[in-house]
């Protein structure tokens, strides 16, 4: 699938929509709407902005939906099943916090959020990334990685190749020059690779 979001007058927060692969190319796509945010902001009686959504591959049926509120000072997250249009019952969620995450697979994320009290950097991003897995607590997730106070913020990132290998990554980023990165083994040790401290992940 190709998956668009679009705002109009008539939908100011917005349509996520997608279409197939075949039909984008045929440059005739016909798109089905899976989440629509002016929809659920009436449901909600809220005022949240479309931040993106992040599926998992290779067949993108599951995609954590990030939003934001008016404030604009942190993200929800909640898991959503792209087939049926909704949101998984019981499925991946986290309140509003300053949050990155990634899929590692389908009952697995990797992410980086407000833990609690002292959890955060001195500018209020995230600097402790953790594994969490379906059905634990939130507060059980494993720790593999926390920065300091001091950085910028630290962020986690996943690679998925080809034959559907996921390798997992942090970013420590120390400021906007500095960063470092670290590989996560299958043990969930985080082991610091050599590249240039202005390198940057992609």
């Amino acid at each position: 699938y190709v998956f668009s979001f679009q705002q109009s007058s008539k939908h100011p927060f917005g349509l996520w929509r997608r279409t197939t692969m075949d039909a984008y190319r045929e440059g005739n796509p016909k798109w089905e709407t899976r989440f629509d945010l002016d929809a659920q902001n009436a449901i909600a009686g809220r005022r949240q902005q479309w931040k993106g959504a992040k599926c998992l591959p290779p067949d993108f049926g599951r995609c954590l939906i990030i939003l934001s509120g008016p404030a604009g000072t942190g993200v929800t997250v909640r898991e959503f099943d792209t087939d049926r249009g909704e949101y998984v019952a019981d499925g991946f969620e986290i309140g509003e916090a300053p949050t990155e995450v990634e899929w590692v697979d389908t009952d697995t994320l990797l992410v980086a959020t407000n833990w609690g009290r002292n959890t955060l950097t001195a500018g209020g991003r995230p600097r402790i990334v953790k594994i969490w897995s379906r059905g634990q607590p939130m507060r059980d997730a494993q720790t593999v990685y926390e920065g300091d106070r001091e950085d910028a913020e630290v962020l986690p990132r996943t690679l998925f190749s080809n034959d559907g290998k996921v390798s997992l990554f942090i970013v420590r980023q120390q400021s906007s020059q500095a960063s470092q990165l670290f590989h996560v083994d299958e043990s969930g040790r985080a082991m610091r690779i050599t590249v240039p401290p202005s390198a940057q992940f992609k």
